[in-house]
């Protein structure tokens, strides 16, 4: 259907309402093919078809992310601060990795002011992202569920926060939101070490 919405758009003979219908149709399947993309990528999750692990240091792939990210931080004109007091080094799938810091800063991004700012953390043990926006009007619960999102009409697919929680669940991490002054916080950190008796 894309493909062919594609050649469709090349056209040159189409009445203007006619183009509205057809750029509907492609947005329509883009946002159909992300929706199917990551359903799959969750099945894959809870299928354990990402076995494969490796030492990865969150800090450097924080930093390689936020660099890769900067072309969408000057258009929203946000301010971006990174504090690193040491690194969390993690065992886990590159892809899935990749996927979680993705997911967080384009959460941080989507959920901001123009003008606004975001703050990442990185110490031994967790890491933070913060960013300005406005208040929840919902349970910060059902943020991690699947097509949750606090504002129901936004082209979000709801299901981004779903997937960090999935891969943070994979890995045994614990993953924790709050807000306090204008930052909304999500912080990623290894579960504490069980006490032996």
């Amino acid at each position: 259907i894309n493909s062919r919405v594609e050649s469709l758009i090349q056209e040159k003979d189409f009445k203007k309402y006619q183009m509205g219908w057809i750029q509907d149709i492609h947005e329509s399947t883009l946002r159909l093919s992300k929706l199917n993309h990551a359903l799959l990528l969750l099945s894959k999750i809870d299928n354990g078809q990402f076995n494969e692990q490796e030492t990865i240091g969150i800090g450097k792939l924080l930093v390689s992310k936020l660099v890769e990210f900067e072309e969408i931080f000057n258009l929203k004109d946000l301010r971006v601060e990174y504090h690193k007091s040491g690194d969390m080094i993690l065992a886990m799938n590159q892809t899935l990795a990749d996927i979680l810091i993705t997911n967080l800063i384009n959460n941080a991004i989507k959920h901001n002011f123009n003008g606004g700012k975001i703050n990442v953390t990185v110490s031994t043990d967790h890491f933070t992202i913060e960013n300005t926006g406005d208040p929840l009007q919902v349970d910060p619960q059902i943020l991690f569920q699947r097509f949750k999102k606090q504002n129901q009409a936004s082209s979000s697919l709801g299901l981004g926060l779903a997937i960090v929680k999935k891969i943070c669940e994979l890995y045994h991490l614990q993953i924790n939101y709050s807000f306090g002054g204008e930052f909304h916080s999500i912080t990623i950190e290894t579960a504490p070490t069980p006490v032996k008796a």
